[in-house]
């Protein structure tokens, strides 16, 4: 015999917020929809957030002396 699975949605009731989100959801895919300029921004802002996340190898001559204090310091 086959277990019958019930829907938990059956019979329930949305506020209008809510189903305004339902309906935006099941019209277009989406929760909400924004502009093209907005998606332009969202796009250079992740652009830029990549950037920030490379690190970048570079060589430094520093003094013994120096060195020191500054790995002193680093583990102060």
């Amino acid at each position: 015999m086959k277990k019958q699975i019930k829907d938990p949605f059956d019979g329930l009731v949305l506020d209008e917020y809510e189903q305004a989100i339902e309906d935006s959801v099941v019209a277009d895919g989406d929760y909400f929809s924004i502009s093209k300029a907005e998606k332009d921004d969202f796009a250079k802002i992740a652009k830029m957030h990549n950037q920030f996340q490379v690190s970048k190898k570079i060589n430094i001559r520093i003094n013994n002396q120096d060195l020191a204090k500054v790995k002193s310091k680093a583990k102060h």
